[in-house]
């Protein structure tokens, strides 16, 4: 089953299509209600409106309802002011979205690695908007192309599926991003998932279905070639995608300033080369310095320069030193210039460690610059009840006794102890800084102030030190910043802790069940034993009347059991019932 083909665009409709939502929202642009960028792109871009007009079927009065209700959308969302640094470092780092290789026919591969996703009501919003950020960033790098999905389902479980994510791509896919992704391939869905796929197979249109493809093993190499697969699909790629980008490599944000500055600067030169140079000298030598072109502007390539092979003639090209031109070129080629020593300064920083020892006046503060929290090890007791903790160490490098104080830009999300104290001459304290659990999505925008002073006088309780830390001049006081930073446990941890947490709940769950049979048991058998010995009390009396009234039971010996007038009064009785005599 391949997918249908995209039809091509009709400039008429497209047009008809632009002047009706002008039409509608042209008095003020939309009243405020649609991106001004969104505007100039339903301006400008054809393919944007023939996408909607796909989804519409060619009606353009459909077309019209879901581009007006995509465009609200994304000025709701802000998803033209998504970039990389708005995300949370776990939603980046995780690597469960990115676009890496192209499949047989072109398209760029959007890999979607299911079993990195785990269901967590605080996460959602942020994973929708990275699911958003990345078809929005395709769209606009691949106008007028599709793309292709690859859903990686492997060692993906029902703790994987998030309905709600689900039904957001969904979404997005047929309404907020229309004709973007050409074709969805669901790698290597486990059978138990079966029941889940029939209910997200209900949410999508016959369109959709069309698009859809199932694959298992090899299969995935009749559409995409090896050296784009991953080693589990039987591919050569064993790109793992790595936030921040390592240092050898350079950003995208980096490719993308060098690239243009290049491209400007080399225009710039190949238009000073095209246009001649006003002197008197004749046009082949004219006077002045001289620059090496190779065959004219042929080493100059889509904005990459390209090296000459040794054996190729050299050519010299000379310029007029005085001409405006020559001053504009100086300064393209001095911005360029300055562009890649602002590249360089920035690669640098990336490459500067993180201080361990910080050496102030009063104190001498480890960790130096960056509190680093890392997950805490999963125990066998409640793991939702262990936080992330670490020691920060302050040590008196004076001969004086010395007051600390450490703050932070957000106590509700720490512990610290002590937070406060005095450190004798030469003397260290350890404070223990506890990251309170549920908030580590945020932990990279706090931070800490260490605060120092000398202590001039003897402190006996809290409120006395409070009291001095009021009194001291801020001249005399020295402050230490820190910047804090959270580890996200690797894709392995966050599996075994899930495993742990629920094998744990379940093992509390059964104990709860054992209690609760226990007790049960224990009132089933209190219950059998009454009833047993109600059946024999019943039996027993049962028995002893029947005797007696059969005349079995021998009363004259026994005096005041059974008088002898009630005896007779009872077999008179027996005879008429019965209709005989007893023997």
């Amino acid at each position: 089953m391949s997918a249908p083909e995209r039809p091509p665009i009709n400039k008429d409709e497209v047009e008809d299509l632009r002047r009706l939502f002008f039409d509608k929202y042209s008095a003020d642009e939309g009243g405020g209600i649609f991106d001004d960028r969104d505007i100039d792109r339903v301006r400008a871009d054809d393919n944007y409106l023939h996408g909607f007009l796909m989804i519409g079927k060619m009606n353009k009065q459909d077309a019209l309802t879901k581009m007006v209700d995509a465009l609200k959308w994304r000025k709701e969302w802000g998803i033209n002011d998504l970039t990389f640094e708005a995300f949370p470092d776990w939603a980046l780092q995780i690597g469960g979205l990115y676009s890496r290789g192209k499949d047989k026919v072109g398209r760029k591969i959007l890999w979607f690695k299911v079993a990195t996703h785990k269901k967590d009501a605080s996460r959602a919003e942020w994973v929708k908007k990275y699911i958003a950020f990345w078809l929005d960033k395709l769209h606009k790098e691949n106008p007028g192309e599709n793309i292709v999905l690859v859903e990686d389902m492997t060692n993906a479980g029902l703790a994987n599926m998030d309905m709600d994510v689900i039904g957001f791509l969904i979404k997005c896919l047929e309404l907020r991003f229309p004709a973007v992704v050409g074709m969805l391939y669901v790698y290597n869905m486990p059978w138990y998932l079966n029941a889940i796929w029939k209910i997200i197979e209900k949410l999508l249109s016959e369109e959709s279905k069309a698009h859809i493809k199932f694959l298992f093993g090899d299969d995935v190499q009749q559409y995409v070639s090896k050296d784009h697969l991953p080693p589990h699909m039987g591919g050569t790629d064993t790109y793992q995608w790595v936030w921040p980008p390592p240092d050898n490599e350079d950003s995208v944000e980096e490719i993308s300033i060098l690239q243009n500055t290049m491209d400007e600067t080399f225009e710039q030169a190949s238009d000073n080369l095209s246009s001649p140079a006003p002197s008197d000298s004749p046009p082949d030598s004219p006077p002045g310095g001289s620059g090496d072109i190779v065959n004219g502007t042929e080493a100059v390539t889509n904005g990459d320069v390209r090296i000459p092979p040794k054996n190729q003639v050299v050519k010299k090209v000379t310029f007029s030193p005085d001409t405006e031109d020559n001053e504009n070129r100086d300064h393209s080629m001095l911005s360029t210039s300055s562009t890649l020593s602002r590249l360089k300064q920035r690669k640098s920083a990336k490459k500067s460690k993180i201080k361990d020892v910080a050496r102030g006046p009063l104190l001498t503060i480890r960790p130096g610059e960056q509190l680093t929290f890392n997950p805490a090890p999963v125990r066998d007791e409640d793991p939702s009840t262990v936080d992330p903790s670490l020691v920060l160490s302050l040590t008196n490098t004076t001969d004086k006794k010395i007051a600390y104080k450490v703050k932070t830009t957000t106590p509700d999300r720490y512990r610290v102890r002590p937070s406060a104290g005095p450190i004798n001459p030469g003397a260290s304290i350890n404070i223990t800084i506890t990251l309170l659990s549920g908030n580590q999505e945020e932990v990279a925008k706090d931070k800490f102030l260490i605060l120092s002073t000398e202590l001039g006088e003897v402190i006996r309780t809290p409120a006395e030190l409070s009291n001095y830390w009021r009194r001291v001049p801020r001249g005399n006081i020295v402050e230490h910043r820190m910047r804090c930073q959270y580890n996200l446990p690797s894709i392995q941890e966050m599996e075994f802790k899930w495993i742990r947490e629920h094998m744990l709940a379940m093992s509390k769950n059964l104990e709860t069940v054992k209690a609760h049979s226990a007790s049960l048991e224990s009132r089933t058998y209190r219950l059998q034993m009454i009833l047993r010995i109600q059946l024999f009390c019943i039996f027993v009396l049962t028995l002893v009347c029947g005797m007696w009234l059969m005349g079995w039971i021998d009363v004259d010996g026994v005096e005041g059991v059974c008088p002898a007038g009630q005896q007779s009064n009872a077999a008179e009785h027996y005879t008429k019932v019965f209709n005989h005599t007893p023997v």
